[in-house]
């Protein structure tokens, strides 16, 4: 990911490195749900 981002940077692409916990959240509110979520997935 980080050669992406750089790359990307090089060629004058905004990005960014993002923690998302290793899920996509689509904000950091509902990552209060990440430790559930996990558990169900790994039943």
């Amino acid at each position: 990911m980080e050669q992406l981002v750089e790359k990307s940077k090089q060629d004058n692409i905004f990005v960014c490195l993002v923690n998302c916990n290793g899920f996509g959240f689509h904000c950091e509110h509902i990552n209060n749900a990440a430790p559930a979520l996990r558990a169900a997935i790994a039943k």
